[in-house]
């Protein structure tokens, strides 16, 4: 049941994701925008902590990240930034996040295939080739 939640969430989240990201003030600053975007993460994430913490301190739990927690914050900007750019430029909602998604998709297949040496059936190469070209055909 929690797989089903945690997808259902991901997808909802996601879609108002893209909404909002497309709807940003168009004369404003994106990294201002960026700026507020993690304000409102952080006290949206500080109040979601201290319901579910059960008295864990925070910074204790906080001691207990790695590097990755930093990259992904890097990262997450950097998505940000992409999306509000590329709607700015003059993509659709429609498209936009469809077309990133599989996009997404062929390159994570390429990176499970070349670093973690995962396997992928003739079916699923077919697939992901089919689904490279539709992004290219897409994007011009």
């Amino acid at each position: 049941m929690l797989k089903v939640l945690s997808f259902m969430l991901i997808v909802a989240a996601s879609a108002m994701y893209q909404v909002a990201s497309e709807r940003t003030a168009p004369d404003m600053n994106p990294f201002a925008g960026i700026v507020i975007i993690y304000i409102t993460g952080l006290l949206t994430s500080l109040i979601v902590f201290f319901l579910s913490a059960r008295g864990v301190p925070l910074f204790e739990e906080m001691k207990k990240a790695n590097i990755f927690s930093v990259v992904l914050g890097v990262v997450v900007c950097m998505v940000d930034l992409g999306y509000i750019m590329a709607y700015r430029s003059g993509f659709n909602v429609g498209t936009l996040s469809p077309l990133s998604s599989v996009a997404l998709m062929v390159v994570m297949a390429l990176i499970a295939v070349i670093f973690y040496k995962e396997r992928m059936p003739i079916r699923s190469i077919v697939g992901l080739t089919i689904a490279a070209i539709g992004v290219l055909m897409t994007i011009q």
